[in-house]
């Protein structure tokens, strides 16, 4: 897959992609702040997780969404 999210240690991601299911599976777990045609900004929120949580979304699995879409800088 394209690597296309930045995450900070502050918990805001940053998300470089036309892709519209990946920014909607970002909007799960993250709460959006921004969205352009080629990028969504947000925060992983407490709130935001336990949403998805509710949903059966596990934390590996939002981890795992993360790491494998991670830019190789970030």
């Amino acid at each position: 897959g394209d690597k296309f999210i930045i995450g900070e240690t502050n918990f805001r991601v940053f998300a470089y992609t036309k892709n519209k299911l990946y920014k909607e599976v970002l909007k799960l777990f993250i709460e959006p702040k921004f969205e352009f045609p080629n990028m969504l900004y947000g925060q992983l929120t407490k709130n935001k997780v336990e949403e998805a949580f509710k949903m059966r979304i596990s934390a590996k699995q939002i981890m795992s969404f993360l790491e494998t879409h991670a830019h190789p800088e970030a």
